[in-house]
């Protein structure tokens, strides 16, 4: 079975939060090092799985698409979404800028 080499390393848990810029208090640093362990240790496991072999996929898994037709209503159903914009430019819906 093959290792991960991060697992058998000291995880330093002050140099991640260093990278993402966050603080961490001193009595969740042990647990959080637990949790990484435990993350670290299920990497491992699915890296000891066998995909040599013919892999199947079933076909619920399958992403289904169906091609996309553009429908046309008549002007009547258009009218009424537009009469029901609060706010509107010409045929266009006007919304609030959020940047």
């Amino acid at each position: 079975m093959r290792s991960c080499i991060l697992i058998h390393m000291k995880i330093d848990i002050q140099y991640i939060a260093d990278l993402a810029r966050i603080h961490i208090d001193e009595g969740k640093k042990a647990s959080l090092e637990q949790d990484f362990e435990s993350i670290l240790s299920y990497v491992d496991s699915i890296q000891a799985v066998n995909l040599s072999g013919d892999i199947s996929v079933p076909q619920f898994a399958m992403n289904q698409t169906r091609e996309d037709i553009a429908e046309t209503q008549d002007s009547s159903v258009r009218n009424a979404l537009l009469g029901n914009m609060p706010k509107r430019s010409g045929d266009g819906l006007l919304v609030q800028n959020i940047l």
